[in-house]
């Protein structure tokens, strides 16, 4: 765990912010250069509007998981503590529809471009996660368990859970989720980039891209460790990975359905 990165006369550095620095540098840049290339009109100002949405929506969606829902209108304190992906992605895509309106562009070339380059950047966020010692995983046997020290956030939950006590230096072993969505999302972002990079009906990847999240992040929550609210007998992000796994794979559908009664119908 290395939290802290840099503690320079006073000032501190978080990991989980420079990991999160290069995510949305790496993203936006990938994006913008993917974008040139198909004539899509996405702008380093068209990604700045998409990393405010995000820090938005990933300050409102921790606020709806963790605290009370009548403080939802702090998530406009983007500097506060307290941040949920998953929150991140639905605000940046929401800022991008606002945005595609108003520079009169294509929805949908917009988000197929933005996708792959998401999911990097989440997957290099998630590693900020593994050394900030949030998003945690359950307890494990596996050989591949990871242990937090005292003072960790998997520690304190393990702790007041009676799992273990206070004369334990480290925390049970824990599934290091963290990894797991770097690793999946790392995948993901290969598998997209293939899918633009062929002829492909427009939004074709952004139905791949939620179906693919939805169940990576689905597999991926049944064995998080952090407590979280529930929702119809799942956390929350489970059941909203459940929406997007359903959403996705019914966009796939019909449009390969469509796509291909248009192609039947010109080649007659």
């Amino acid at each position: 765990m290395y939290p802290i990165l840099l503690d320079f006369f006073g000032i501190t550095v978080s990991s989980y912010a420079v990991a999160l620095s290069i995510a949305v540098v790496a993203s936006a840049v990938a994006t913008v250069r993917e974008a040139e290339h198909r004539d899509v009109r996405f702008s380093y100002w068209t990604a700045v509007g998409a990393l405010l949405g995000g820090l938005v929506g990933a300050r409102a969606f921790w606020i709806l998981q963790f605290s009370e829902w009548t403080n939802l209108g702090h998530a406009a304190i983007m500097w506060a503590p307290g941040m949920v992906l998953y929150g991140g992605v639905l605000g940046a895509v929401a800022t991008l529809v606002v945005l595609s309106r108003v520079q009169r562009q294509a929805l949908l070339p917009v988000l197929d471009v933005a996708a792959p380059h998401a999911a990097l950047g989440e997957g290099i966020a998630r590693i900020g996660c593994f050394l900030a010692g949030c998003c945690w995983g359950a307890p494990c046997a596996v050989p591949w368990g990871v242990r937090f020290p005292a003072g960790s956030l998997a520690y304190g939950a393990q702790l007041e859970a009676g799992l273990t006590d206070a004369s334990a230096t480290h925390s049970l072993p824990v599934h290091p989720t963290q990894l797991y969505m770097t690793v999946g999302l790392a995948i993901g972002y290969f598998a997209l980039r293939g899918i633009l990079h062929r002829p492909h009906p427009n939004g074709l990847v952004l139905a791949s891209y939620l179906a693919y999240y939805g169940a990576l992040r689905f597999a991926v929550e049944c064995v998080r460790g952090d407590s979280t609210r529930p929702l119809w007998g799942m956390t929350l992000s489970q059941a909203m990975s459940v929406m997007l796994l359903v959403a996705g794979v019914t966009a796939v559908v019909v449009l390969q359905r469509i796509d291909h009664r248009t192609n039947a119908g010109n080649n007659r």
